[in-house]
C-alpha cells in the first residue's frame, strides 16, 4: 500500500498487486484535477446503473481537503478501478460512497477495499463504521452483509434518480473494535 501525505488526509492506493495477485502496487504523486475527473468517472459509471447521478471531480476534490477524510483507491495496472472516501470524526466513520468500474465489478475489489478501510479504521481507533445504501442495491446490500454490517434503520424516500423514483436508504453500521 502507498500512501500519499497531504495535509490530515491519506490517500490510500490498494492495488490488487498489493493483495498478492499481480506485479507491484501503483505509486502516487499529489493528486490533480485529472485523478478527481477519473475518479468521477468511476463514480457515474458504476451509479448509471441505478440510474443516479455520479459525483463530480470538483465535489470528490472538494472531499479530499477536508480534515478526517481518507480516499481508498483500487488499480489494476495502473489504473484506479474502484475507490471508496471515509470520512472519521470523534471515534467513529461513515463510508461517504464506493464506486466501482462496471468493466471492473465482480473481481473482488469493493471486498479488498473495504477490508483495509477496517484494517484503517481500527488503526486509527475507530469505533463503529456507518453507511448508507439504497434499498435495492443488492450487490452492496450482500458486500456489507458478508463484511458484518447490521441494520440500525430505514432512511424514507431518501435516494432519487435521474427519472425521479424515490428509493429508501438502508441504514448500517459496524462495529470496529
Amino acid at each position: 500500500m502507498c500512501v500519499v501525505e497531504k495535509s490530515d488526509v491519506d490517500v490510500h492506493v490498494v492495488s490488487l498487486a498489493a493483495e498478492g495477485t499481480g506485479s507491484a502496487p501503483i505509486a502516487m504523486r499529489e493528486p490533480t484535477a485529472s485523478f478527481f475527473e477519473a475518479l468521477s468517472g468511476i463514480h457515474k459509471d458504476a451509479f448509471a446503473a441505478l440510474d443516479e447521478e455520479g459525483w463530480s471531480g470538483s465535489s470528490i476534490e472538494d472531499l479530499y481537503n477536508h480534515e478526517g477524510v481518507s480516499f481508498f483507491i483500487a488499480a489494476i495496472g495502473d489504473a484506479p478501478k474502484a475507490f471508496a472516501i471515509v470520512r472519521a470524526v470523534a471515534g467513529e466513520a461513515e463510508l461517504l460512497t464506493i464506486a466501482t468500474n462496471p468493466q471492473a465489478q465482480n473481481k473482488g475489489l469493493s471486498v479488498v477495499i473495504l477490508n483495509k478501510i477496517i484494517a484503517h479504521l481500527k488503526r486509527g481507533r475507530i469505533d463503529r463504521l456507518f453507511l448508507e445504501v439504497r434499498s435495492d442495491n443488492a450487490p452492496a446490500l450482500g458486500l456489507y452483509k458478508k463484511a458484518g454490517f447490521k441494520n440500525m434503520g430505514v432512511r424514507k424516500n431518501y435516494y432519487k434518480t435521474r427519472a425521479g423514483v424515490l428509493f429508501d436508504a438502508c441504514t448500517l453500521v459496524k462495529n470496529i473494535r
